[in-house]
């Protein structure tokens, strides 16, 4: 898998089993371009190409950016939307539990039906897909920030959205060497895929190429 950003015409192999991490020496240039991958993400054009064997692979669809690894949040629309979607399949092999709940709502409408005055009527059957939408799922969430949570929350979006890369930014200015390193091969022994923004460069001779692949784009915009 592959990830080029046009406007600077350099691209990047994501080799498996490796985090991949890119240092943009320029802070201008670096918020730009995580704004330019936001936008994306969205559904909005812009200078980013993730492809993967010659095939070009929608951002908005394959990428998923961590912008604050301490406001990681599993209630977004597009997260309990999967998990909603993923209940009713579940929900559909319980025919007899779901017959038996609109048994007992049939009943509480007849009953109040009967009690009131006008002329009502109500809905004959609610399917699965309305009663789970009926329980409003969501996450429980620990309010206490720990590197577990980034973790877990890493591994319900692959579960749930799928992506095909995680995007990770400025992980190295909030936490140490030792956490980093945990962080990242725990996410990789679960075969998920991390490219790693940063906007301050790192000691030189710090690196594990058998774990990481490290670039910079330096001030003149060249890779190295």
């Amino acid at each position: 898998m592959n990830i080029a950003y046009t406007s600077l015409d350099f691209e990047i192999s994501l080799e498996e089993n490796k985090v991949t991490t890119l240092v943009i020496e320029n802070k201008h240039l670096y918020r730009q371009m995580i704004r330019e991958l936001i936008k994306q993400e969205n559904g909005d054009e812009g200078s980013w190409i993730l492809s993967d064997t010659g095939n070009i692979l929608e951002i908005k669809k394959y990428v998923h950016t961590i912008l604050n690894i301490l406001q990681l949040d599993l209630n977004q629309k597009s997260i309990l939307t999967k998990l909603q979607a993923k209940f009713v399949k579940m929900a559909n092999n319980e025919i007899e539990l779901v017959s038996e709940i609109n048994s007992k709502i049939q009943e509480l409408l007849f009953k109040l039906e009967f009690e009131y005055d006008l002329d009502v009527g109500h809905q004959d059957f609610i399917s699965a897909q309305e009663l789970i939408k009926l329980g409003n799922l969501y996450f429980r969430q620990d309010r206490e920030i720990d590197l577990l949570n980034l973790i877990s929350y890493a591994e319900i979006v692959q579960d749930l959205l799928k992506p095909k890369l995680f995007v990770i930014t400025n992980l190295k200015s909030l936490v140490t060497d030792e956490e980093r390193r945990e962080i990242l091969r725990t996410l990789m022994s679960k075969y998920i895929h991390v490219l790693c923004l940063e906007s301050e460069a790192y000691e030189k001779g710090m690196i594990d190429k058998n774990f990481e692949n490290r670039y910079t784009l330096d001030n003149d915009f060249c890779l190295i």
